[in-house]
């Protein structure tokens, strides 16, 4: 009896040891290709920016000028500007408008500065748009957009990209 009991224990120990290896976790192989790296999408080669200038109120509305600057990462081909007016603003001369206007070469930029009229006094939103073709055919839009305050008191904070931004103050700063 006691031969039969270590005879079952020595099967089962070598059963154990041969076939351990065989349902454990696979091992790391030198041969097993490297996990890709994730995919970042890229900037678009064109950016906007667009900044009101002074106003110089006269009587109802006021003047102003809009410098809008453009920004080329890239070649691009058949690059078109659109100036969004709202109704009380126009230009002051259509042949400004940058639809009009050459585009800027690769890395390039190009500043527009464009006299505008208003009307009456208010705050109006201006868009430009920019549509654009790669080297490869693809076609894209982008928009950017500012605000035109004529006789209204503008918002405190800073603008960026036409966010308000405003400081953060530690709470051991503010009064109580």
């Amino acid at each position: 009896m006691r031969g039969a009991t270590r005879f079952t224990l020595i099967a089962a120990a070598s059963a154990c040891l041969l076939a351990g290896p065989a349902l454990g976790p696979p091992l790391p192989r030198a041969t097993r290709s490297p996990l890709r790296a994730p995919t970042i999408e890229p900037t678009l080669p064109v950016v906007l920016d667009l900044r009101p200038g002074v106003v110089l109120e006269a009587g109802k509305g006021g003047r102003s000028t809009l410098q809008a600057a453009v920004t080329t990462g890239q070649e691009v081909r058949d690059l078109t500007l659109r100036l969004v007016l709202p109704d009380g603003v126009a230009a002051e001369d259509e042949a400004s408008r940058p639809e009009v206007l050459p585009a800027p070469t690769r890395g390039g930029g190009r500043i527009y500065l464009l006299p505008l009229i208003a009307t009456r006094q208010g705050s109006f939103p201006i868009r430009m748009e920019a549509e654009f073709t790669l080297d490869d055919g693809r076609v894209f839009q982008t928009t950017q957009g500012t605000t035109l305050n004529v006789g209204v008191r503008e918002e405190p904070g800073r603008r960026n990209a036409g966010a308000i931004e405003y400081r953060g103050v530690p709470l051991e700063e503010l009064s109580r």
